[in-house]
């Protein structure tokens, strides 16, 4: 139940953050017709179900072993919180890059943009310098706590139900 509470919340907040690239970025009176904005957005979607399936993996293949199951153990559930919270962060931050780079360069994240890394110094100071790095920062670590406020609650509480692993040793 855990898996699947936390693969709908991630959609649910990726397509959030597809429709809002979407609406901040397009044109007034821009015509697309719906088709293809349908499309679009049902292949992002198919990317996000991919992408959150490949970021819970790790939780489905270590996560009946005793010692690491979330639900049953304090330490699993320390793991896997911390674990999932830093995934949320690094996905945070690759949207806010992709975001940023679109605002930029008018075109979607992808391989060219390692360009800039090529004269670090000088594209990390026009970062600074266009970007409102020191709030998106500390929006990325308001994410990052969220998130992992919102796992560990979860876990607990899914923890705490009568037919969760390590029930039956509680109540003896």
């Amino acid at each position: 139940r855990l898996l699947l509470i936390l693969l709908g919340a991630g959609l649910a907040a990726l397509s959030l953050l597809r429709l809002a690239f979407y609406g901040y970025f397009v044109t007034p009176g821009q015509d697309l017709p719906s088709g293809v904005l349908l499309t679009a957005l049902w292949i992002g979607f198919k990317f996000d179900l991919r992408l959150l399936l490949l970021v819970l993996l790790p939780v489905v293949l270590l996560g009946w072993i005793g010692p690491l199951h979330p639900l049953a153990r304090r330490s699993g559930r320390r793991l896997w919180t911390a674990y999932l919270a830093l995934a949320t962060g690094v996905l945070a931050l690759f949207y806010m890059v992709d975001f940023g780079h679109f605002a930029y360069l008018d075109a979607r994240l992808d391989a060219t943009a390692l360009r800039f890394l090529h004269n670090l110094r000088e594209s990390a100071l026009m970062v600074v310098q266009s970007y409102p790095v020191v709030p998106l920062t500390g929006l990325l670590l308001l994410v990052v706590l969220a998130a992992g406020f919102a796992v560990w609650r979860l876990a607990g509480r899914l923890a705490a139900l009568p037919e969760a692993p390590g029930a039956r040793a509680r109540r003896a």
